[in-house]
């Protein structure tokens, strides 16, 4: 796969070598990219562990996106015959020999690599017995969905004495380290010591950690010129609440899995394979729509700061205290579902199944739908321990 190098110029040199010099570094970097353009995707399967599974060539289709910022989606159809048809869809098969059953696409070009967790698979076959297997994909950006900013991410779930999490500071510092707490809240507080800057800190041990942040400092952040930003958050998930904040900013969030062959991803990480990269990407003053200015940070603070009053950031805001999670999940299939030959239904799950080839049946689909990362947060207004009367 051809590798597309970024242009370096050198500012010391006199102003006319420069212009030559740049001239000939972006036609180089031109036809890198067009070289890069001929060459197939590299789109690869990988189970939980994270292992590779299959290779996917030869597909029937492939629609994948990416929004900046945002959830995108897409597909992937193979036909019934290609090699990595048999293990995408027997999904119960790997659950019942202990297997990992979670599913990640990467799929690898131009030097970008975005990456997809399967949510889906469908199986169709038509009337002549042709069989199709779609899988429906999610951006690994909605992992951000599903992480929670608390009010007081030091503090347990069931005692938050601030009713609303703020931080201020260059707009993606601010939503770097919003992010970084509270995944310390969850998987562990690495043993760095105390710091005002955790996401500066390059040789932490995240290897327990699922999601990383690929090191920054406030200072380096600052020296770049990016907008300042207010993250407040009162149960929001990541998304809610720094998406529109980092667009304002011309900031991009850039993630990237880091999987069996790559280089580390920054010197001295300690990561695990298939941990999910989050990195920032300032566009700076070329991007299309430019708020970088002073008046414009403030007029964002001002914005973020009415948003929390109407929110319910004074003395009506509730405060959530009796919190805590629990694994949802399906009921279970009737027994008498599961006895060859038996005849009838069950009043409160009633449904009907044909095995493939059965008679009379000229075409039909299947679906089986992976259980996604999403979290369920209640609250109320007592104190730890006091449950009110009903009214």
């Amino acid at each position: 796969m051809s590798e597309v190098t970024a242009p370096v110029l050198d500012f010391t040199a006199p102003l006319a070598d420069q212009l030559a010099e740049g001239s000939r570094l972006i036609d180089q970097f031109q036809r890198e990219l067009d070289q890069a353009r001929l060459d197939e995707p590299l789109i690869r399967a990988w189970n939980g562990v994270p292992e590779l599974q299959h290779i996917i060539r030869y597909d029937d289709s492939v629609d994948l996106s990416e929004i900046e910022n945002d959830v995108a989606g897409g597909k992937i159809v193979v036909d019934g015959d290609h090699p990595a048809a048999s293990w995408l869809w027997k999904i119960k098969n790997r659950l019942d020999a202990g297997e990992t059953i979670d599913i990640f696409i990467t799929v690898d070009y131009v030097g970008l690599r975005p990456s997809y967790r399967v949510n889906d698979v469908v199986m169709d076959v038509d009337d002549l017995g042709n069989v199709k297997i779609t899988v429906l994909l999610e951006h690994d950006y909605g992992q951000l969905t599903s992480r929670t900013l608390w009010p007081t991410p030091t503090t347990p779930a069931g005692f938050q004495p601030f009713k609303i999490w703020l931080l201020g500071g260059p707009a993606h510092w601010a939503a770097a380290t919003s992010l970084w707490i509270n995944l310390a809240r969850a998987h562990g507080y690495p043993n760095i010591g105390w710091t005002s800057d955790p996401v500066s800190i390059t040789d932490a041990d995240y290897r327990n950690w699922p999601i990383v942040i690929k090191p920054f400092s406030y200072k380096e952040a600052e020296a770049l010129g990016v907008t300042d930003g207010l993250v407040d958050s009162r149960m929001k998930n990541w998304h809610e609440a720094c998406a529109a904040m980092l667009n304002d900013a011309n900031v991009t969030t850039v993630l990237r899995r880091y999987l069996p062959g790559d280089e580390l991803p920054w010197p001295g990480a300690k990561v695990s394979y298939g941990t999910l990269v989050v990195a920032f990407e300032y566009q700076g003053d070329m991007a299309d729509d430019v708020t970088g200015g002073l008046a414009e940070g403030i007029g964002q603070l001002i914005r973020i700061f009415l948003n929390s009053v109407v929110e319910g950031f004074g003395g009506n805001s509730p405060l959530p205290v009796e919190t805590g999670e629990e694994l949802l999940t399906g009921q279970p299939v009737p027994p008498a579902y599961q006895e060859p030959g038996k005849i009838g239904s069950v009043p409160t799950r009633p449904y009907v199944f044909f095995p493939a080839g059965s008679p009379g049946i000229q075409k039909f689909k299947a679906q089986v739908t992976l259980a996604r990362g999403r979290r369920f947060t209640a609250g109320g207004h007592s104190m730890p321990g006091v449950v009110s009367p009903p009214s």
